[in-house]
């Protein structure tokens, strides 16, 4: 489970009020059985008589900027394990931080190897789970682009190009395509197959990703 919080500035990402808000909206979230940001917004506020949107917009008015819960996800498994890099405040609230992962696998996967595959996640930023989540747009519109830059080559010449280009996008943006960043002779499916299991499917949310900068945890 992740869930992403915004503020205006780092400062208040700093703050011990937003920091304790954070953590009660993560203990909330662990208890949704369909989590995302519109069940969480409407989930019940602890000892409260009000919701989380309601709490969310109290606390702009205590803070005076502005707050925004952005993305709340939950990944299902066998073993799920969850990754948090560059923690506000290492010591006390790992927990929160600028990019989270969660991750879940089915199988004999091992806790330790789920970490491992997240804290990859949190590095290598993957798009996809597996070749076939690619929606056939993307493919249409790479292939259409990669065709353009080769145009004036024969058609062979082409296609091979095309084909090896396309290959280099999944591998860069396929989680099991990828080559492990702890063993970079392995793809990620291979370290994953020799344990006996698979990649149930990840989260990966980080601070700013397709938004203006600002703050969160």
């Amino acid at each position: 489970m992740v869930v992403e919080v915004n503020s205006e500035t780092d400062f208040v990402a700093r703050n011990e009020i937003f920091q304790s808000m954070c953590d009660t909206l993560a203990e909330v979230a662990l208890q949704l059985p369909n989590l995302n940001v519109e069940t969480l917004q409407a989930a019940p506020w602890p000892s409260a008589d009000h919701t989380v949107a309601d709490e969310i917009a109290k606390q702009i008015g205590i803070i005076g900027e502005n707050l925004n819960l952005r993305r709340a996800m939950a990944i299902e498994g066998d073993i799920v394990s969850a990754y948090v890099h560059g923690s506000v405040d290492a010591a006390t609230r790992p927990h929160q931080g600028k990019i989270g992962v969660a991750i879940g696998c089915t199988g004999g996967v091992d806790t330790a190897s789920v970490r491992q595959i997240a804290m990859h996640v949190a590095a290598a930023k993957p798009t996809y789970c597996r070749a076939e989540d690619i929606p056939a747009q993307i493919i249409d519109r790479e292939r259409a682009i990669y065709t353009e830059q080769a145009a004036g080559k024969p058609p062979q010449v082409v296609e091979k190009m095309v084909e090896g280009r396309l290959r280099k996008f999944r591998e860069e943006n396929v989680l099991l395509e990828q080559s492990f960043i702890l063993d970079s002779d392995k793809k990620v499916a291979e370290f994953v197959a020799a344990q006996g299991g698979e990649i149930a499917g990840f989260a990966l949310l980080v601070l700013g990703e397709e938004t203006d900068d600002s703050a969160s945890s």
